[in-house]
């Protein structure tokens, strides 16, 4: 058994630990809500959006905001439909006032 042990450590740990520490850290990452600028990136797309990628948009934030995961597809469809993503050029405001912003244009 210590001979088990002792390999796992040597050999094994590493390449079975750091991967799975990695995988749970992104998780808990992309969990997280977007910055004053990802929902800015939105607002300002908002216009040129189909129908389909604002229900994507309303649906993901039903619960009053935007996660990391969600967002980073509604990036890909916003680049796809409009060819362009900005934040405009006027300064970014705080958090709550950029997510009122978008809540107000669903």
């Amino acid at each position: 058994m210590k001979r088990v042990l002792a390999f796992f450590k040597g050999y094994l740990a590493v390449v079975l630990v750091m991967p799975l520490l990695t995988g749970v850290g992104t998780a808990l990452y992309m969990r997280g809500e977007i910055d004053a600028g990802g929902y800015r990136e939105i607002v300002m797309a908002w216009p040129h959006l189909s129908t389909q990628t604002k229900d994507v948009v309303s649906k993901a934030m039903i619960d009053g905001q935007l996660t990391r995961w969600a967002a980073a597809d509604i990036r890909s469809r916003i680049m796809h439909e409009t060819h362009m993503l900005t934040r405009g050029s006027s300064p970014i405001m705080s958090l709550d006032a950029e997510r009122d912003q978008l809540r107000n244009l669903k």
